[in-house]
């Protein structure tokens, strides 16, 4: 199997509008939930799709919505499993330099709604993060293999990340 190598934190381009994103997010809140990592503490989510239960190598059934799940394939063709995050209502959406759990594959892609420093080392070997201020609207491709956090970010700010699942997973 062939992967990708993605070296750095690379912008993609922007959500055409991504007011009505913030929109969509903000309703579904209720739905969110307290998720506890050693990384991101009172961290609030929302899994689409499938939902990863981190360090137990299980997959389980996770949100399903239709207008998210097109979304998701335009940003990111072939992906079956994502992540909502917020920073309000007490959460903290920062979250300490890590590399993602073995039920990913090694690219990732991120909207950022709100704004936000990136931190991401572009080597999957060093820890030296290099700090990238994401745009409000931005999508970004990076390797989730490599180390990297979220070192501050605004009030309100939206994160969604998305992946495709490691073939021992399906």
């Amino acid at each position: 199997m062939l992967f990708l190598v993605v070296l750095t934190m690379q912008l993609l381009c922007t959500v055409q509008n991504p007011n009505d994103l913030r929109l969509t997010l903000l309703n579904l809140l209720p739905t969110f939930k307290s998720l506890y990592s050693n990384y991101a503490p009172n961290r609030k989510c929302l899994w689409l799709f499938k939902e990863a239960k981190l360090g137990r190598n299980q997959i389980l059934p996770g949100f399903e919505d239709d207008r998210l799940y097109q979304f998701a394939q335009k940003v990111y063709p072939g992906c079956d499993i994502g992540l909502i995050t917020y920073h309000g209502m007490g959460s903290n959406a920062c979250i300490a330099p890590h590399r993602d759990d073995r039920y990913a594959q090694p690219i990732a892609r991120l909207v950022n709604l709100g704004n936000c420093t990136f931190g991401y080392c572009n080597s999957r070997i060093g820890n030296k993060l290099d700090r990238y201020q994401l745009v409000d609207g931005g999508i970004y491709e990076f390797n989730c293999k490599h180390v990297h956090s979220v070192l501050s970010c605004s009030q309100n700010r939206f994160s969604i990340v998305l992946w495709k699942l490691r073939p021992e997973f399906y």
